[in-house]
């Protein structure tokens, strides 16, 4: 949704830690796939894939270093629904986020509000969608 404000470089590394988070569970769910695939569309960049080519904390170090509060904000929301995609979140996909939030010194309040908008959001086109349907 707010992907487009990430430069060319955060954006790749965004992708990177797209698949690291995908794969925390060691699961790369069909739609987790599906949402990396729309993350590139939505940046207008291409696909690598969902091979990891770096370091999930060399991954993390850049984004903080090269990132505005702001920035470190959009990716940590990506990141959230992504764990909420597939309608699962995990131990292991929790524990990823955690490192996340430390290493980008995100407050865990902060975080419980993004994964409150994340749901709230899902129910509305939830709702929205049955009343087109029905």
């Amino acid at each position: 949704m707010y992907l487009t404000n990430l430069n060319e470089r955060q954006k790749e590394l965004f992708i990177q830690l797209s698949i690291h988070a995908a794969l925390a569970n060691d699961i790369l769910e069909d739609a987790e796939a599906t949402l990396i695939s729309e993350y590139c569309k939505e940046m207008a960049i291409e696909n690598p894939g969902v091979e990891v080519k770096m370091d999930l904390k060399d991954v993390l170090l850049e984004l903080k270093a090269i990132s505005s509060e702001q920035e470190l904000n959009i990716i940590t929301f990506e990141i959230a629904a992504l764990f909420v995609f597939d309608n699962e979140y995990d131990k292991d996909e929790k524990c990823f986020m955690n490192k996340l939030i430390q290493v980008f010194n995100i407050d865990k309040e902060k975080l419980k509000k993004m994964f409150d908008h994340i749901n709230e959001y899902s129910q509305l086109v939830g709702r929205i969608t049955s009343n087109l349907l029905d």
